[in-house]
Protein backbone atom coordinates (compact mmCIF):
# COMPACT_ATOMS: atom_id res chain seq x y z
CA UNK A 1 0.00 0.00 0.00
CA UNK A 2 1.11 3.56 -1.02
CA UNK A 3 2.20 6.30 1.91
CA UNK A 4 0.02 9.41 1.73
CA UNK A 5 1.50 12.56 2.73
CA UNK A 6 1.10 16.29 2.36
CA UNK A 7 3.56 18.41 1.12
CA UNK A 8 4.75 20.53 4.00
CA UNK A 9 5.60 23.60 1.95
CA UNK A 10 2.74 23.92 -0.89
CA UNK A 11 0.45 21.01 1.26
CA UNK A 12 -0.45 19.45 -1.65
CA UNK A 13 -1.47 16.04 -1.37
CA UNK A 14 1.30 13.15 -2.63
CA UNK A 15 1.48 9.72 -2.85
CA UNK A 16 4.20 7.11 -2.81
CA UNK A 17 5.41 3.86 -2.98
CA UNK A 18 6.09 2.45 0.60
CA UNK A 19 9.70 1.10 -0.36
CA UNK A 20 10.19 4.96 -0.43
CA UNK A 21 9.32 5.61 3.53
CA UNK A 22 12.31 7.75 5.24
CA UNK A 23 13.86 9.15 2.07
CA UNK A 24 14.05 12.31 1.19
CA UNK A 25 12.43 13.60 -2.52
CA UNK A 26 10.94 16.27 -4.54
CA UNK A 27 7.43 17.81 -4.20
CA UNK A 28 6.13 17.74 -8.12
CA UNK A 29 4.55 20.94 -7.83
CA UNK A 30 6.60 23.40 -5.87
CA UNK A 31 10.10 21.33 -6.18
CA UNK A 32 10.68 21.67 -2.08
CA UNK A 33 12.29 18.81 -0.63
CA UNK A 34 10.38 16.56 1.54
CA UNK A 35 10.64 13.41 3.40
CA UNK A 36 8.51 10.75 2.76
CA UNK A 37 7.46 9.92 6.57
CA UNK A 38 8.70 6.22 7.63
CA UNK A 39 6.07 3.74 8.50
CA UNK A 40 5.87 0.54 10.12
CA UNK A 41 6.36 -1.79 7.84
CA UNK A 42 3.56 -4.51 9.84
CA UNK A 43 1.58 -1.75 9.56
CA UNK A 44 -1.33 -2.20 6.43
CA UNK A 45 -2.31 1.35 7.16
CA UNK A 46 -0.80 4.33 4.93
CA UNK A 47 1.08 6.70 7.47
CA UNK A 48 -0.06 10.83 7.06
CA UNK A 49 -3.19 12.14 5.71
CA UNK A 50 -6.42 9.49 5.15
CA UNK A 51 -7.54 8.95 2.27
CA UNK A 52 -10.25 11.27 1.76
CA UNK A 53 -7.95 13.75 -0.64
CA UNK A 54 -9.47 16.64 -2.87
CA UNK A 55 -10.47 14.65 -5.76
CA UNK A 56 -7.59 17.43 -7.95
CA UNK A 57 -4.97 16.21 -5.27
CA UNK A 58 -1.68 15.23 -7.52
CA UNK A 59 -0.62 11.34 -7.12
CA UNK A 60 2.51 10.10 -7.59
CA UNK A 61 3.36 6.63 -8.45
CA UNK A 62 6.41 4.55 -7.92
CA UNK A 63 7.00 3.41 -11.71
CA UNK A 64 9.15 6.53 -12.06
CA UNK A 65 11.51 6.71 -8.47
CA UNK A 66 14.75 6.69 -8.83
CA UNK A 67 17.88 7.32 -6.00
CA UNK A 68 20.13 9.87 -6.40
CA UNK A 69 21.65 11.48 -3.55
CA UNK A 70 19.69 9.88 -1.04
CA UNK A 71 16.98 11.85 -2.90
CA UNK A 72 13.94 10.03 -4.31
CA UNK A 73 13.11 11.55 -7.71
CA UNK A 74 8.88 11.39 -7.86
CA UNK A 75 6.94 11.10 -11.36
CA UNK A 76 3.96 13.08 -11.26
CA UNK A 77 0.84 11.15 -12.82
CA UNK A 78 -1.67 13.77 -12.62
CA UNK A 79 -5.76 12.70 -11.38
CA UNK A 80 -7.03 15.98 -12.36
CA UNK A 81 -10.69 15.84 -14.06
CA UNK A 82 -9.87 15.07 -17.75
CA UNK A 83 -10.46 17.81 -20.15
CA UNK A 84 -8.82 18.32 -24.05
CA UNK A 85 -7.49 21.37 -22.73
CA UNK A 86 -5.34 19.90 -20.43
CA UNK A 87 -1.73 18.72 -20.98
CA UNK A 88 -1.56 16.39 -18.04
CA UNK A 89 -4.71 14.54 -18.90
CA UNK A 90 -5.20 11.08 -19.31
CA UNK A 91 -4.41 9.29 -22.55
CA UNK A 92 -6.96 6.77 -23.21
CA UNK A 93 -6.39 3.69 -25.13
CA UNK A 94 -9.49 1.72 -27.06
CA UNK A 95 -8.09 -1.99 -27.14
CA UNK A 96 -10.64 -3.90 -30.30
CA UNK A 97 -10.07 -7.54 -30.98
CA UNK A 98 -8.38 -7.86 -34.90
CA UNK A 99 -11.17 -9.23 -36.11
CA UNK A 100 -13.31 -6.45 -35.90
CA UNK A 101 -10.81 -3.97 -36.71
CA UNK A 102 -10.75 -6.40 -40.28
CA UNK A 103 -15.06 -6.46 -40.50
CA UNK A 104 -15.13 -2.94 -40.26
CA UNK A 105 -12.62 -2.04 -42.89
CA UNK A 106 -14.17 -4.83 -45.32
CA UNK A 107 -17.33 -2.84 -44.72
CA UNK A 108 -16.13 0.18 -45.44
CA UNK A 109 -14.56 -1.12 -48.71
CA UNK A 110 -18.57 -2.35 -49.40
CA UNK A 111 -19.85 0.53 -48.94
CA UNK A 112 -17.15 2.83 -50.97
CA UNK A 113 -17.07 0.17 -54.28
CA UNK A 114 -20.76 0.63 -53.74
CA UNK A 115 -21.50 4.36 -54.15
CA UNK A 116 -18.32 4.44 -56.86
CA UNK A 117 -20.38 1.52 -58.75
CA UNK A 118 -23.59 3.69 -58.80
CA UNK A 119 -21.84 7.05 -59.36
CA UNK A 120 -20.54 5.38 -62.79
CA UNK A 121 -23.75 3.68 -63.57
CA UNK A 122 -25.74 7.30 -63.10
CA UNK A 123 -23.13 9.41 -64.74
CA UNK A 124 -22.56 6.83 -67.96
CA UNK A 125 -26.48 6.74 -68.26
CA UNK A 126 -26.64 10.72 -67.73
CA UNK A 127 -23.81 11.19 -70.12
CA UNK A 128 -25.54 8.72 -72.52
CA UNK A 129 -28.71 10.29 -72.68
CA UNK A 130 -27.36 13.62 -73.41
CA UNK A 131 -25.55 12.21 -76.33
CA UNK A 132 -28.54 11.06 -77.86
CA UNK A 133 -30.67 14.03 -77.27
CA UNK A 134 -27.55 15.72 -78.82
CA UNK A 135 -27.84 13.47 -82.20
CA UNK A 136 -31.94 13.82 -82.13
CA UNK A 137 -32.13 17.44 -82.16
CA UNK A 138 -29.42 17.47 -84.46
CA UNK A 139 -30.40 18.45 -87.97
CA UNK A 140 -28.97 16.14 -91.00
CA UNK A 141 -29.55 17.37 -94.99
CA UNK A 142 -30.90 14.44 -96.71
CA UNK A 143 -30.10 15.10 -100.81
CA UNK A 144 -30.93 12.70 -103.66
CA UNK A 145 -31.82 12.46 -107.26
CA UNK A 146 -34.83 11.55 -108.92
CA UNK A 147 -34.82 9.75 -112.71
CA UNK A 148 -36.87 7.95 -115.21
CA UNK A 149 -36.19 6.05 -118.01
CA UNK A 150 -38.15 6.77 -121.37
CA UNK A 151 -36.84 4.58 -123.69
CA UNK A 152 -32.97 4.22 -123.75
CA UNK A 153 -32.63 7.77 -122.40
CA UNK A 154 -32.54 8.17 -118.78
CA UNK A 155 -34.15 11.68 -117.82
CA UNK A 156 -34.32 13.77 -114.61
CA UNK A 157 -37.94 13.36 -112.78
CA UNK A 158 -38.52 17.10 -112.72
CA UNK A 159 -41.50 17.78 -110.75
CA UNK A 160 -40.88 14.40 -108.87
CA UNK A 161 -42.49 14.58 -105.20
CA UNK A 162 -40.13 13.18 -102.20
CA UNK A 163 -41.72 12.89 -98.71
CA UNK A 164 -40.26 11.90 -95.81
CA UNK A 165 -42.11 10.61 -92.84
CA UNK A 166 -41.05 9.33 -88.77
CA UNK A 167 -41.56 5.70 -88.49
CA UNK A 168 -42.03 6.32 -84.57
CA UNK A 169 -44.60 8.89 -85.48
CA UNK A 170 -48.25 8.85 -87.32
CA UNK A 171 -50.39 11.51 -87.68
CA UNK A 172 -53.90 11.05 -85.29
CA UNK A 173 -56.17 12.24 -87.97
CA UNK A 174 -54.81 12.05 -91.53
CA UNK A 175 -54.89 14.39 -93.96
CA UNK A 176 -56.30 14.53 -97.54
CA UNK A 177 -53.85 13.91 -99.84
CA UNK A 178 -54.57 15.23 -103.17
CA UNK A 179 -52.41 18.54 -102.94
CA UNK A 180 -49.30 16.31 -102.72
CA UNK A 181 -49.68 14.58 -106.13
CA UNK A 182 -46.86 15.72 -108.67
CA UNK A 183 -49.45 16.99 -111.17
CA UNK A 184 -51.60 18.92 -108.88
CA UNK A 185 -48.73 19.49 -106.41
CA UNK A 186 -49.70 22.99 -103.52
CA UNK A 187 -46.48 23.90 -102.09
CA UNK A 188 -48.45 26.94 -100.05
CA UNK A 189 -51.20 26.68 -98.06
CA UNK A 190 -51.03 22.97 -98.18
CA UNK A 191 -52.64 21.17 -94.98
CA UNK A 192 -51.52 17.46 -95.93
CA UNK A 193 -47.62 19.56 -95.47
CA UNK A 194 -48.39 21.06 -92.54
CA UNK A 195 -49.46 17.93 -90.88
CA UNK A 196 -46.17 16.38 -92.27
CA UNK A 197 -43.75 18.72 -90.87
CA UNK A 198 -45.57 18.40 -87.69
CA UNK A 199 -44.83 15.02 -87.81
CA UNK A 200 -40.96 15.83 -88.27
CA UNK A 201 -41.24 14.99 -91.42
CA UNK A 202 -40.27 16.94 -94.96
CA UNK A 203 -41.72 17.50 -98.22
CA UNK A 204 -39.66 18.26 -101.09
CA UNK A 205 -40.09 18.32 -105.50
CA UNK A 206 -37.45 17.35 -107.46
CA UNK A 207 -35.53 20.34 -109.36
CA UNK A 208 -34.96 20.34 -113.65
CA UNK A 209 -31.97 18.15 -112.93
CA UNK A 210 -33.69 15.68 -110.88
CA UNK A 211 -32.19 16.59 -107.87
CA UNK A 212 -33.45 17.42 -104.36
CA UNK A 213 -32.58 18.25 -100.84
CA UNK A 214 -34.39 18.70 -97.52
CA UNK A 215 -33.50 18.94 -93.89
CA UNK A 216 -34.91 16.31 -90.95
CA UNK A 217 -34.10 15.32 -87.76
CA UNK A 218 -30.71 13.12 -87.44
CA UNK A 219 -30.80 9.58 -85.85
CA UNK A 220 -33.51 8.26 -86.68
CA UNK A 221 -35.54 6.01 -89.42
CA UNK A 222 -37.87 7.47 -91.84
CA UNK A 223 -40.23 5.97 -94.56
CA UNK A 224 -38.99 7.59 -97.88
CA UNK A 225 -41.79 8.05 -100.61
CA UNK A 226 -41.13 9.35 -103.68
CA UNK A 227 -43.70 9.91 -106.65
CA UNK A 228 -42.95 9.55 -110.05
CA UNK A 229 -43.73 13.05 -112.07
CA UNK A 230 -43.31 11.99 -115.66
CA UNK A 231 -43.25 7.83 -115.23
CA UNK A 232 -47.12 6.74 -115.18
CA UNK A 233 -47.35 3.30 -113.05
CA UNK A 234 -46.75 0.17 -114.38
CA UNK A 235 -49.88 -1.30 -112.78
CA UNK A 236 -52.29 -0.39 -110.58
CA UNK A 237 -52.25 -2.91 -107.85
CA UNK A 238 -50.41 -1.93 -104.38
CA UNK A 239 -48.87 -4.44 -102.13
CA UNK A 240 -50.90 -5.34 -99.00
CA UNK A 241 -48.17 -4.36 -96.49
CA UNK A 242 -47.25 -1.40 -98.50
CA UNK A 243 -51.12 -0.35 -98.11
CA UNK A 244 -51.09 -0.78 -94.25
CA UNK A 245 -47.27 1.14 -93.75
CA UNK A 246 -48.56 3.84 -95.93
CA UNK A 247 -52.64 3.98 -94.96
CA UNK A 248 -51.08 4.65 -91.26
CA UNK A 249 -50.36 8.54 -92.85
CA UNK A 250 -52.66 9.04 -95.63
CA UNK A 251 -56.23 8.35 -96.71
CA UNK A 252 -57.33 7.39 -99.31
CA UNK A 253 -53.98 6.30 -100.81
CA UNK A 254 -55.40 6.10 -104.43
CA UNK A 255 -55.89 10.20 -104.25
CA UNK A 256 -51.99 10.54 -103.13
CA UNK A 257 -50.61 8.00 -105.96
CA UNK A 258 -52.93 8.41 -108.88
CA UNK A 259 -52.06 6.60 -111.69
CA UNK A 260 -47.68 7.75 -111.53
CA UNK A 261 -45.18 5.44 -110.22
CA UNK A 262 -43.56 5.25 -107.01
CA UNK A 263 -40.99 3.90 -104.05
CA UNK A 264 -41.63 3.06 -101.07
CA UNK A 265 -38.93 2.05 -98.60
CA UNK A 266 -37.41 2.61 -95.06
CA UNK A 267 -33.98 4.63 -94.65
CA UNK A 268 -31.90 5.64 -91.50
CA UNK A 269 -30.80 9.22 -91.28
CA UNK A 270 -27.81 10.24 -89.27
CA UNK A 271 -24.83 12.50 -89.34
CA UNK A 272 -24.90 15.72 -90.50
CA UNK A 273 -25.68 14.67 -94.14
CA UNK A 274 -27.01 12.20 -96.20
CA UNK A 275 -27.25 11.13 -99.37
CA UNK A 276 -29.89 8.49 -100.56
CA UNK A 277 -29.78 5.91 -103.34
CA UNK A 278 -30.38 7.50 -106.16
CA UNK A 279 -34.59 6.39 -107.33
CA UNK A 280 -34.93 5.99 -111.12
CA UNK A 281 -38.21 4.45 -112.30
Amino acid sequence: MPVRFSCPQCSSKLTVGRQFAGQRGRCPNCKAKVTVPAIDIGDPVSTGDNDTGNSAADTFGDSGVSSERGEVSLAAIPRRRRSSSDSSAWLELIQLPRWVVYVQGALLGIVATTFFVFGLAVGNNTSGGGRLDAQTSSSCVVAGRVYYDQGPERRADYGAVVILLPVDKAPQERPDPGGLRPIEFEPINNPAIEVIRGLGGSVVRADPNGKFETEVKGSKSYWLLVISRNQAASTSRIGKQTRSELGAYFFPIEDLLGDRAFQWSKVRISGPSRELRTVTF
